[in-house]
């Protein structure tokens, strides 16, 4: 297993005096460790990859720039059009298709946060992303 990103402590805490030195005290305290023993602790994380560290900077990134182009009037197209490869799946309601990073996508990119503003959308996040390493030229995120 690589290096972990976080650990989950079990924490006990015990009321009373430090030595339990009554009964009921020390049944107490192990009371509270047999019901914290059955709590279910997060998975274990592994640490990531350059690769996907490199993903997650990226996401940042373009978070970011989402973002910024939401709360102004000025939306940098140029990076943003950058974010995307010469030719890339895009989902829309009726289908998908293979967009092509051009000039009419660059329009097309003042259009949509122009879209996003008048259905009040006024920001973006992404909560959770799934990483895969395929090989050394291929990365799959969900």
């Amino acid at each position: 297993m690589k290096g972990l990103t976080y650990i989950s402590f079990l924490l006990v805490i015990s009321y009373g005096t430090p030595s339990c030195s009554d009964e009921k005290e020390r049944i107490d305290a192990e009371k509270i460790v047999e019901v914290m023993s059955k709590v279910n602790a997060p998975p274990l994380k592994e640490k990531k990859t350059p690769e996907e560290e490199k993903i997650d900077s990226f996401f940042t990134a373009y978070e970011k720039l989402y973002n910024d182009a939401l709360s102004s009037e000025k939306i940098d197209v140029f990076t943003t059009a950058e974010c995307f490869s010469a030719c890339f799946i895009e989902a829309i309601p009726g289908g998908v298709t293979c967009g092509t990073n051009d000039k009419e996508f660059k329009k097309r990119i003042k259009q949509g946060y122009a879209f996003y503003k008048s259905v009040g959308t006024q920001s973006m996040h992404i909560v959770d992303k799934e990483i895969t390493v395929l090989n050394k030229y291929h990365i799959m995120v969900r």
